[in-house]
């Protein structure tokens, strides 16, 4: 990677070789990232490189709007996304400064980053933006993805974006073994106005997760 991206490279590689410490040295760096879970452990040097990495980042961030970054520098920034996947500075930093052109290359990007954390926060906010395929690519991760976070963040989009078109996906996950996935999916229902059979809404009622025995009780019973 060329000098023009080496704080954004340096902060990150910082803020992943503290990370690691903090587990151990048990972990590989890159095996780290695909797997991050953060502690949010508060501490003088945690918060330093949390400074660094959002300095960084705002750097990054001039140099792609001032029309000298590439998508190596679009990729760091998705890395730095997930490295701050709790508090989300980074994230917001990018949406909301990164001119329209470059951020359109951040969200297709992330939406398909190898870093699940990317991921789900690139389906959460897809829908705010005019991305090309952005339906068929939420279609992709409900089916595909690896991760049920990532899966329920693109129904919930889908459903923001096409509500009929959600109902496809949400009727056969009602029975998902992931919670959530069910209630995502109640929801979708519930944002199309579909109708469920009255058997099948009485099972959710019944459901082992509170949030989707509670969702449930809004859904549409189909008329006999």
């Amino acid at each position: 990677m060329s000098d023009a991206h080496k704080d954004l490279q340096q902060a990150l590689e910082q803020f992943w070789s503290y990370m690691a410490r903090r587990q151990g040295g048990a972990v590989l760096v890159e095996e780290l990232k695909l797997n991050f879970w953060d502690d949010d452990h508060d501490t003088m040097e945690r918060r330093r490189y949390r400074s660094d990495l959002h300095r960084a980042t705002i750097s990054e961030i001039e140099k792609q709007n001032g029309g000298w970054g590439d998508v190596n520098g679009i990729d760091l920034l998705l890395e730095a996304i997930t490295a701050d996947y709790l508090h989300e500075d980074v994230l917001y930093e990018c949406l909301e400064t990164l001119k329209p052109a470059r951020r359109t290359i951040l969200l297709e990007r992330g939406l398909l980053s190898p870093l699940y954390h990317t991921r789900y926060l690139a389906a959460e906010h897809v829908a705010h933006y005019i991305i090309p395929h952005r339906t068929e690519l939420m279609e992709f991760l409900i089916c595909h993805d690896d991760h049920k976070l990532v899966s329920r963040y693109a129904l919930n989009t889908l459903s923001d974006l096409h509500p009929a078109k959600a109902v496809e996906y949400a009727l056969p996950r009602l029975t998902d073994e992931d919670a959530y996935m069910r209630l995502a999916s109640v929801m979708a229902l519930q944002a199309a106005g579909h109708s469920l059979p009255a058997e099948l809404v009485a099972a959710l009622r019944t459901d082992s997760n509170e949030y989707v025995r509670e969702a449930a009780t809004e859904l549409v019973v189909a008329k006999q």
